[in-house]
């Protein structure tokens, strides 16, 4: 009976360390809070799921904030919902494995359409572009295209095309880049390459049917 009892606890203890494991492997490497979740309910839920009296107390959850969805002053994670709502929830005891083990648990109940870490975000450096820095392109903060200057992607094979009143083929950062259709000799007036369009070297002039790409009226591409 000892050596049944022995094996069980044994057998038991290897379960328990097997299953932490699977959690800690996949998580491992990630870049998340320790101190919150995220968390989406399922929309259109249909039965209310009666966990417990204090289902954030069970879960060592102090705080809950909606930062997508019906942003109510009254916050269940087990009441019927219409619409999918997305949440911070703060922990108690911040740790990596209190993270995890919130996720899993919140994971098994059937009104959770996810539940995730709360992943770090971190800005990235600033553009050395010269109009950048002068104020001239202050829209690439307001596309977040600032994250791109810290990866170098060889994009030479790809053609982006541009729908504007017209582009400046000579700027500074566009002339070695810029698309050149090879199969037109410039300003000769004919079709070399046969596509219907007299060449149209950059691109073509929709507005005035020919191959003048430059803008105009202080707007376009540059």
């Amino acid at each position: 009976m000892k050596r049944f009892i022995y094996i069980f606890f044994a057998t038991l203890l290897t379960m328990m360390w097997l299953g932490i494991n699977v959690y800690a492997d996949e998580y491992d490497g990630l870049d998340f809070d320790y101190g919150s979740v995220l968390v989406q309910l399922k929309p259109q839920i249909t039965d209310a799921v009666s966990m417990c009296s204090d289902p954030f107390e069970e879960l060592n959850i102090s705080d809950a904030k909606c930062i997508f969805g019906d942003d109510t002053s009254s916050i269940s994670l087990f009441s019927d919902k219409t619409e999918p709502i997305i949440y911070v929830l703060d922990l108690e005891n911040p740790s990596r494995e209190n993270v995890i083990d919130t996720i899993e648990k919140l994971k098994a109940m059937p009104n959770i359409e996810y539940a995730e870490p709360n992943y770090n975000v971190y800005e990235f450096s600033e553009p050395n572009d010269t109009y950048y820095q002068n104020g001239k392109q202050a829209v690439l903060d307001l596309i977040g295209a600032k994250k791109l200057w810290d990866f170098d992607i060889d994009c030479s094979d790809v053609a982006v095309g541009v729908m504007d009143s017209g582009i400046q083929t000579n700027h500074e950062d566009l002339i070695d880049n810029i698309w050149v259709n090879t199969g037109e000799i410039v300003g000769d007036g004919i079709d070399n390459d046969g596509n219907g369009y007299i060449d149209d070297i950059y691109g073509w002039n929709c507005g005035d049917s020919n191959g003048d790409v430059s803008y105009v009226d202080e707007h376009g591409v540059r």
